[in-house]
């Protein structure tokens, strides 16, 4: 990889990554500087909520949405390493790894609070995996950050929604956990 891909690639995932906390937090006049602040933020909102037991269908669309969201980016970072280039590979496998941990948080959370959750991706996934197959090379690198930037984003809307006003504590301790990761 040259000198310019490089540096291109490191702009990306940077510039990726701003976009989706800056669009996030547009309008907050206090910048966060750290997933450590970031997470005793959240903490110190969540102390002002009453935790309760029970599962409520908001909870379970939102295990639902995250079920979905996890088995996606897991089948379509493995779609990465295999149709994109160097950085779609690398993003690919830290999306891989980043969303199978997740995962393996979020079947705790259901365990937890007894709902089960389906091994299948959605059709709109499927849909947008079949699209995305058909790529390769920078074709596939582009489709591929635009479908992450723009899903990464969506997601960040729903697991803040959830913190502020999920019912249940072990679905809420998740989204905490998965804001700072």
């Amino acid at each position: 990889m040259g000198r310019k891909e490089s540096l291109m690639k490191t702009m990306l995932i940077a510039g990726a990554a701003l976009l989706g906390v800056a669009s996030a937090y547009a309008g907050q006049q206090e910048t966060i500087r750290s997933h450590y602040n970031l997470s005793v933020a959240s903490s110190a909102n969540m102390s002002h909520i009453e935790p309760k037991s029970g599962v409520t269908n908001a909870d379970r669309r939102f295990l639902a949405t995250m079920n979905d969201v996890d088995r996606s980016e897991i089948a379509l970072g493995r779609l990465a390493q295999s149709n994109g280039t160097g950085w779609a590979r690398g993003f690919g496998a830290d999306m891989v790894r980043e969303h199978t941990m997740n995962l393996a948080s979020l079947d705790k959370a259901a365990a937890q609070t007894g709902v089960r959750l389906p091994d299948a991706i959605s059709r709109a996934s499927q849909a947008a995996y079949s699209r995305l197959s058909k790529l390769h090379g920078e074709a596939f690198d582009a489709a591929y950050r635009r479908t992450m930037v723009q899903g990464h984003q969506q997601v960040l809307a729903k697991i803040q929604e959830e913190i502020r006003a999920g019912h249940n504590s072990h679905i809420r301790d998740y989204a905490v956990f998965t804001e700072t990761a």
